[in-house]
């Protein structure tokens, strides 16, 4: 019993940390599509670079993040 709760919890961990990485992987493209956009329609480009990299650098430190704090644990 306690060893089908571990992998449960196991199983668990990697769904949320899928789930939290899809989310910020989705927010970059979400980000990149509209400067693409207004790349195209030329529109106040430079600003909407600095806005596009800067959610782009913070979804992926919060990827790095989340991988960290629910990385495995290695048994011995």
């Amino acid at each position: 019993m306690k060893k089908e709760l571990l992998e449960y919890r196991k199983e668990v961990k990697k769904a949320i940390v899928t789930a939290i990485v899809s989310a910020f992987g989705f927010l970059i493209a979400l980000t990149w599509r509209d400067y693409i956009n207004s790349y195209i329609k030329l529109l106040s480009i430079q600003n909407e670079f600095l806005s596009v990299m800067s959610i782009t650098l913070i979804c992926v430190a919060g990827i790095f993040v989340t991988t960290k704090l629910f990385r495995e644990k290695k048994q011995k």
